[in-house]
């Protein structure tokens, strides 16, 4: 039995498994002449008990679920949190999240309902090392208002006082040095004055030791029922090849794109797609959102002011509720509602909207974390993610002396 079988008999995964015998948490198995590992039967019961007794690793879940990611050993430590949209995105990604770091108070009531045991610190300013768990990744949307084009007038960029806590984010990783560092903002950064912000922020990490790429997504790319475009820097802790890896994917699609077929009906813009019908009572909706900022409920004219649901027959129009909101941000239905307040209706509804309009939609964190982890697992176990996949070939001696290649299963080990 291979590694991959023994992994699945047992009922965790083949990267738990391999790190519990280089580690010699349980005795290593035989070889065979190719230095496979094989399992007999015995191994795999002497295994199994040592895996019954271990709290260190989740099992394989007993549902069959095979689409979402099983826990793994790495962890991330959140600054800048909001209410939680990179930490779901990790969570979801297998990673366990080792503390939080935020500010606003209604926030912080949210990411205590929701991860209550997990510590959280309430001032990025006052924050030591000491504090901070050791934790392979780092993340943080640091605050945009100084950035935002969304903001009228004059923008202060890194020299505000919302947007310079970058600065202390770099305190902190200077002696922390994680392996991995992950930070959010709004496109705005790219052209703070003159780009010279977004170098400043490139530059400092580069300093820290860390090979840098950025790369701007859109939320609606993501499944996201919303147009939301940001910026996403990564940096990797001297490997110069990281970044790339993580931001940006090899695979391409195959052949040809289909012609398009003649007369056909010309597509709408997308922000012209509607949910319901026009002519009836509604309610209507534009199928894709325009971007949501915190400002949303000053009705500036750059937000959601533009996402009305509309009731054709009535003539009447309304702006989208918080928790409507929640749905255009990708957050589970009733997420930014706190177990207690003392916040009238108003003022409560004011907190949600300021809330989910600063957030990161968690599909692309989530995207991001499976990015991310892979590239760890890649550099802690480099010969489970090798390009050319020993594992569908078998090596045999054909008697002339040469070595050649037949084709084998791809049930085969892929990791030795």
């Amino acid at each position: 039995m291979n590694l991959n079988q023994a992994a699945q008999a047992i009922g965790v995964s083949a990267v738990t498994l391999k790190r519990w015998l280089i580690s010699g948490k349980v005795a290593d198995v035989g070889r065979d002449r190719n230095n496979w590992r094989v399992f007999t039967a015995a191994d795999i019961e002497r295994i199994k008990q040592y895996a019954s007794n271990s709290q260190e690793t989740p099992k394989l879940a007993e549902t069959g679920a095979s689409d979402k990611p099983q826990s793994s050993d790495y962890s991330v430590a959140s600054f800048f949190t909001g209410i939680g949209g990179f930490d779901i995105g990790f969570e979801a990604a297998g990673f366990s999240i080792s503390m939080q770091c935020e500010v606003e108070p209604f926030c912080q009531s949210l990411l205590r309902k929701h991860w209550p045991s997990v510590p959280l610190h309430p001032d990025i300013t006052k924050l030591q090392n000491g504090d901070i768990p050791q934790s392979d990744v780092w993340v943080g949307g640091f605050p945009c208002q100084d950035l935002s084009l969304a903001r009228m007038g004059k923008r202060d960029g890194l020299r505000g006082s919302k947007s310079g806590l970058f600065y202390e984010f770099a305190r902190l990783v200077r002696e922390g040095k994680p392996r991995v560092i992950l930070l959010e903002n709004v496109a705005g950064l790219l052209s703070s004055h003159g780009g010279k912000d977004f170098g400043i922020v490139l530059s400092t990490l580069a300093e820290l030791g860390y090979s840098v790429g950025w790369r701007t997504f859109n939320s609606k790319h993501f499944g996201v029922p919303q147009s939301r475009q940001r910026v996403y820097i990564v940096g990797c802790r001297g490997d110069g090849r990281g970044p790339g890896e993580i931001l940006f994917e090899s695979e391409r699609g195959e052949g040809h794109s289909a012609k398009g077929r003649p007369h056909g009906k010309e597509s709408a813009p997308s922000f012209q797609e509607v949910i319901g019908d026009p002519s009836g009572e509604g309610p209507v909706i534009q199928a894709l959102a325009y971007c949501l900022y915190a400002t949303s409920a000053r009705h500036t004219g750059t937000d959601w002011s533009r996402n009305y649901v509309c009731y054709p027959k009535s003539g009447k129009v309304r702006r989208l509720v918080p928790s409507e909101c929640e749905g255009v941000m990708a957050f589970p239905k009733g997420w930014t509602i706190p177990t207690k307040t003392t916040l009238s209706a108003d003022d409560l509804d004011s907190a949600r909207y300021h809330a989910l309009g600063n957030a990161v939609t968690p599909p692309v964190a989530e995207w991001l974390a499976l990015r991310i982890r892979q590239y760890l697992e890649s550099r802690d176990f480099p010969e489970a993610s090798q390009k050319f996949n020993a594992s569908l070939y078998t090596f045999k001696n054909d008697g002339l002396g040469q070595l050649a290649l037949s084709f084998g299963n791809n049930d085969l080990e892929t990791i030795p």
